[in-house]
């Protein structure tokens, strides 16, 4: 299935080439994770309006295009950053069966100016530990959202998971051995994308923090975390990180520490 490719000197290309991205996704709707396709919605845009402004065709996109974008942008974008925009350009060819131009030696020798240009290592983020972790929940407010956030905080630094699969986790999703040993069932992950599910294991100080924030909440079947929409009944992947990127730096405060933005239990912890 193709679609009808727009040109940059036909009417608005702005405008035509963002309904072409909205068009491109939502095939793709079912396909792929929601922050896979919100990421490529980014990525895309970014292109299409770098092409706009140059009136130049995104959809398709030559070599040539993509190499000057590539060494337009090294020094605003990080060497991830532009591999995951050329990523996303590859995936909108290639979902409109189209050749992509990404493979091609202009592209692939801008890569590798962009790369040796920006040789630096990474910022890495402050890891989350037990104890900053402990000293994080023990500064929570005992508020139902302190109490919300801070069990929260606990499951997933035990579970190690991602916003998508918090916001997935309900109450019944709770297991109880003979020995009282609690665990989760995290029914799917984006290295679990045919949902075989996996069992996570929760400390006890987890369980408590559970109970006492499910206690003050009256939550029994419900979805958990509480709702932040009225439709869904549950968090959405993207409420969790709105939740947690911002407020980490919070909570340290509430417990004394320097800020730790970074370290957050969600994501790649």
């Amino acid at each position: 299935m193709r679609f009808d490719v727009c040109k940059a000197d036909h009417g608005s290309p702005t405008q035509c080439n963002t309904q072409g991205i909205v068009s491109i996704l939502a095939r793709c709707k079912g396909a792929y994770a929601k922050s896979t396709l919100r990421g490529y919605a980014a990525d895309l845009r970014a292109f299409e309006a770098w092409c706009a402004a140059r009136t130049l065709d995104w959809l398709p996109a030559d070599g040539a295009a993509v190499a000057a974008y590539i060494d337009d942008e090294v020094d605003a974008l990080s060497a991830a950053t532009l591999r995951r925009r050329l990523a996303a350009i590859g995936f909108a060819h290639r979902m409109s069966d189209l050749p992509s131009p990404t493979t091609g030696s202009e592209v692939l020798l801008a890569v590798r100016r962009a790369v040796r240009r920006k040789n630096r290592r990474p910022a890495q983020s402050k890891g989350l530990t037990s104890a900053i972790r402990d000293q994080i929940v023990r500064g929570q407010p005992s508020s139902p959202a302190g109490l919300r956030d801070a069990a929260l905080i606990s499951v997933g630094y035990d579970t190690l998971c991602r916003s998508a699969e918090l916001a997935a986790m309900r109450v019944t999703h709770l297991r109880c051995d003979a020995d009282g040993q609690w665990s989760v069932l995290i029914t799917r992950s984006k290295s679990d994308q045919a949902g075989d599910g996996r069992v996570a294991w929760l400390s006890p100080e987890t369980i408590g923090l559970l109970e006492r924030w499910l206690v003050a909440a009256a939550i029994t079947e419900a979805c958990f975390p509480p709702s932040l929409s009225s439709i869904s009944g549950a968090y959405s992947s993207y409420g969790l990180c709105n939740l947690f990127d911002p407020s980490l730096d919070r909570y340290a405060a509430y417990a004394g520490l320097c800020t730790i933005t970074g370290a957050a239990p969600v994501g790649n912890t």
